[in-house]
């Protein structure tokens, strides 16, 4: 970009297609996924295609949850 130039953002509008070589920075720069209706089944499907948050998916949905009276919590 010459530094004469008056768009000094232009090249945010391509920031999240760039790679950053970081999977959280690149999952969290793509829309949510809306027709997954398991979670479990859908991380475990994603560790099958070494997915290097898969690992982390499915140990954050894995943590028991707490109950009170019998009722989850």
């Amino acid at each position: 970009m010459a530094s004469n130039s008056r768009d000094y953002f232009a090249e945010l509008d391509s920031y999240s297609s760039v790679s950053t070589g970081d999977p959280v920075d690149e999952w969290l720069s793509t829309p949510p996924l809306t027709t997954v209706d398991d979670g479990l089944t859908w991380w475990t499907a994603m560790d099958q295609t070494k997915n290097p948050l898969a690992r982390m998916g499915l140990d954050f949905l894995s943590v028991p949850g707490k109950s009170h009276n019998g009722m989850l919590i």
